[in-house]
């Protein structure tokens, strides 16, 4: 029997959209940048796109797992 325990990471935005990160929204969160003005914004939400699809392709290569 194979399961889907995959943890899903998505970029969230928290205190008025000022503070970006990247979590699995169970255990983990990473936070990646301050989006205080426009420049720093974009870098942030750059770095957090990058970070968030590697994290999920590693997740990826764990699945299926067997459960015995």
């Amino acid at each position: 029997m194979f399961t889907m325990n995959k943890n899903i990471w998505t970029i969230e935005k928290r205190k008025r959209q000022t503070e970006i990160f990247v979590t699995n929204r169970e255990t983990e969160s990473i936070f990646v940048g301050e989006g205080y003005n426009k420049k720093e914004y974009q870098r942030s939400m750059k770095l957090a796109k990058v970070i968030c699809e590697a994290l999920n392709n590693y997740e990826a290569k764990k699945l299926p797992q067997l459960i015995t």
